[in-house]
């Protein structure tokens, strides 16, 4: 899985403490494990509704993007993160 982390600080001009115009901020990879299902309605902000696609499995401890991030699984799937839940053995993400 890839994505940007919201809050990395590579871009940022450690004198100034203002973002970099410009700076590329690499992608975090991480393994996980992608699950097709269906099961849930998500209401995006502006109330429209869209399905879930599926469920990812990570262990814990592992850095999670946020609700509202996009990321990619690629070859399976690149899209929205619609929630988060982070466990003492392992996290799972709704996308």
């Amino acid at each position: 899985m890839k994505w940007v982390n919201a809050n990395a600080e590579s871009a940022i001009d450690p004198d100034t403490g203002y973002p970099i115009p410009g700076a590329q901020i690499p992608p975090i990879e991480t393994p996980c494990r992608f699950h097709l299902d269906s099961t849930k309605t998500f209401k995006n902000p502006d109330s429209t509704e869209v399905r879930q696609v599926g469920s990812i499995r990570l262990d814990a401890n592992i850095p999670l993007p946020l609700v509202g991030q996009e990321i990619e699984i690629p070859g399976y799937f690149k899209g929205v993160v619609q929630a988060v839940y982070a466990g003492q053995l392992s996290s799972r993400i709704e996308v």
